[in-house]
């Protein structure tokens, strides 16, 4: 579970977990909510997403056995946007757990907060829980040093903390802060590319070229 406000960059984190995974070469999905509410367990929401993009797709029991030590990395995304997602968050850890798919859920905390702790005392060795929230200051500029040094631009003191405070110190915000080619603090916002978005085009791309 991927906990933290919204907008501190939950999903991107999650997705960006997705790349990684499928640079290794591991199947990776999205499961939509619809999926979530119309399932009876994990590998039934996997089934009906993979079908909805193939709908004659015949997936055989032994197909997900075999996966088990290359599982499948899902990401349940939008259960926060749904009408209850309390009760989609329960639906998902009372599903018996299956070592064929690992699930990220980007979840707010207060929608966290609501599960009965019950729920939460009889899962917590079972999930793994990540908590996303604004950078402190110093993790704000070491954020900023960083992408600085790793593009060999830079960056004073005062870009340092100008830049940080504009971006509220906020993870998501400075993650985008990847793509500058000129780091300064009049052009910060012209220069950040959406990560989601740079994804997609580059897979757009290979698409292209394959």
């Amino acid at each position: 579970m991927i906990i933290g406000k919204s907008g501190t960059g939950k999903s991107t984190f999650a997705y960006q977990q997705l790349r990684k995974f499928e640079k290794n070469g591991q199947f990776t999905l999205r499961i939509i909510p619809q999926f979530i509410e119309n399932s009876i367990s994990i590998r039934n929401a996997f089934t009906k997403q993979l079908k909805e993009y193939q709908e004659k797709l015949k997936i055989e029991d032994s197909f997900f056995t075999q996966l088990r030590n290359s599982p499948i990395i899902g990401v349940f995304d939008d259960v926060n946007n749904t009408s209850n997602p309390l009760k989609l968050i329960e639906k998902i850890l009372i599903w018996e757990n299956n070592p064929s798919f690992i699930v990220l859920v980007p979840i707010w905390v207060n929608v966290y907060n609501q599960l009965p702790s019950r729920l939460r005392e009889e899962k917590e060795k079972l999930i793994n829980k990540i908590y996303i929230d604004k950078y402190s200051i110093y993790e704000s500029f070491n954020a900023i040093n960083k992408i600085s040094q790793k593009r060999n631009l830079g960056c004073s003191r005062y870009q340092t903390e100008t830049i940080a405070f504009e971006l509220f110190y906020s993870p998501f915000l400075l993650g985008t802060c990847g793509s500058l080619n000129q780091l300064n603090s009049d052009n910060w916002l012209q220069c950040t590319v959406n990560p989601i978005e740079e994804y997609i085009n580059e897979k757009i791309n290979e698409i292209e070229k394959s």
